[in-house]
């Protein structure tokens, strides 16, 4: 259902409607549906994280930090948030930020321990001296709070180490070159990214 309710009228009288919607497989276009949605959301992220990725370019830290913030934030079941993860840490070290850039490596670290992103976004904290951990005033540990009300905030486990660190951690990031113009979601959703283990 639809937290939303709206006035209409209808028949000469004032009513509130409440919309409610499906994802069930017994209507023949749902899953088509949820497809093109996953689409939509997906290249929404890309274009959130193109003028990121413009802004950090320009050296504009914090319009960058603010578009990587809506992809993890609105988009987690999407490809970009990893990528907009490490992005949010090499932002927040650019500015001095070291708190918030080790909650960002260790949420990724945290959901994508085998990620090229989390490699890089370590070995990024590594030369400045810092491990990924979870700052608990950090603004990850305060979404995380509000996606998930009256459970207290936990830290992920400590991000492991990646097994090796990517070869060019040294050289600045460039993002990958899209193979097509137009996205693609993937059949199976993604889960959305979580501070807790589900063990």
């Amino acid at each position: 259902l639809d937290n939303d309710p709206y006035p209409a009228i209808v028949d000469r009288r004032l009513v509130w409607i409440q919309d409610a919607y499906t994802t069930t497989d017994k209507y023949p276009y749902a899953k088509q549906a949820e497809n093109r949605i996953r689409i939509c959301e997906d290249s929404l992220a890309a274009s959130e994280m193109t003028i990121g990725r413009y802004y950090l370019k320009q050296h504009n830290h914090i319009a960058a930090i603010n578009r990587f913030k809506v992809v993890v934030a609105e988009y987690q079941t999407t490809q970009h948030v990893e990528e907009a993860l490490f992005r949010l840490a090499e932002a927040n070290l650019a500015i001095g930020i070291q708190p918030e850039a080790q909650s960002s490596i260790a949420v990724l670290g945290h959901n994508y321990p085998q990620s090229r992103w989390y490699k890089d976004g370590y070995a990024l904290l590594q030369r400045g001296g810092l491990k990924p951990e979870n700052a608990s005033g950090s603004w990850i540990s305060q979404q995380w709070r509000k996606l998930a009300p009256g459970t207290p905030a936990a830290k992920p486990a400590n991000a492991p180490e990646p097994a090796t660190p990517s070869e060019d951690a040294t050289k600045p990031m460039r993002a990958p070159t899209p193979i097509q113009d137009i996205p693609t979601a993937s059949t199976t959703p993604r889960k959305p990214m979580g501070l807790t283990s589900t063990n």
